[in-house]
């Protein structure tokens, strides 16, 4: 003799549905969380980057003021040696 099953009854359904909802909203909120939490370390990230660049570059060109013929030679020899390379 077969088991009858029963047909879900209609406050089950409702219910499931409530706990879909509920999910949906909770996997929004957390999704604008990460999100939000995401561009406040790319900002952080991108300040930091720059102002590194920045003091690099500062640093670069009092270097290349303090010692021109240097910086020429070194700038000369870097291209050389590029230019080897990309040759072969």
């Amino acid at each position: 003799m077969a088991a009858a099953t029963t047909p879900p009854r209609e406050t089950d359904v409702e219910a499931l549905k409530g706990q879909i909802d509920s999910l949906q909203k909770e996997l929004a909120s957390l999704t604008k969380t990460v999100s939000e939490a995401a561009k406040h370390e790319y900002e952080r990230d991108k300040k930091a980057v720059t102002e590194y660049a920045k003091e690099a570059a500062s640093t670069l060109y009092e270097t290349v003021e303090a010692h021109p013929e240097r910086s020429l030679l070194v700038a000369f020899g870097a291209g050389f040696l590029f230019g080897l390379i990309s040759r072969r």
